[in-house]
């Protein structure tokens, strides 16, 4: 890894390409509840060098707090600090604490890992066009799905802590349209 702050992938888990989105990450054996699947790595970088990362290279850089993201800073960076997860509106993943995602059910050889990006992003400019095929899938997941009353439900105790800290604070519920 020659100095790169990269990320940990469980060893019980490849890269591979996705029929959601590009690569994406796959149980290569049965992985039980509550297994670390992920710890995220990359570089400390404002807002604004993150967004301008993710124009050039993609939507790789991970938030950590409304100022603060990690991010690799080139193309060369990439397969070391991305954990290759994608969206899915039925996820078998989610954060614990800001950087740690674990499995949230058993989780069986073949599938892929999915992280719902409701629990882990909160910024407006945040826009996804949505291709997971759950039956529960919302088409669209935006940087505000966070403030989703129904959302806050339905992933109470599972979002990241920047997020978790926003709602308790009583800044979600209301819309952000």
């Amino acid at each position: 890894m020659s100095g790169i702050p990269g990320s940990y992938r469980s060893p019980r888990c490849v890269v591979r390409p996705s029929g959601v989105h590009g690569s994406g990450l796959f149980a290569a054996e049965p992985i039980p509840q509550g297994e670390v699947i992920a710890i995220r790595g990359g570089h400390i970088v404002p807002k604004a060098v993150a967004l301008d990362i993710d124009a050039r290279l993609g939507g790789y850089s991970h938030p950590l707090t409304d100022d603060w993201f990690l991010a690799p800073l080139d193309a060369s960076e990439v397969e070391d600090v991305v954990i290759f997860f994608n969206h899915g509106c039925t996820p078998n993943i989610a954060p614990q604490g800001q950087v740690v995602f674990a499995a949230t059910r058993d989780i069986a050889a073949g599938e892929e890992i999915l992280c719902d990006y409701v629990t882990i992003v909160c910024y407006p400019e945040y826009k996804l066009q949505c291709r997971c095929g759950s039956a529960e899938c919302r088409s669209v997941v935006t940087g505000d799905d966070w403030r989703t009353p129904e959302l806050q439900q339905r992933y109470r105790g599972r979002f990241s802590t920047q997020i978790q800290q926003k709602i308790d604070a009583g800044r979600g519920g209301e819309s952000h349209e």
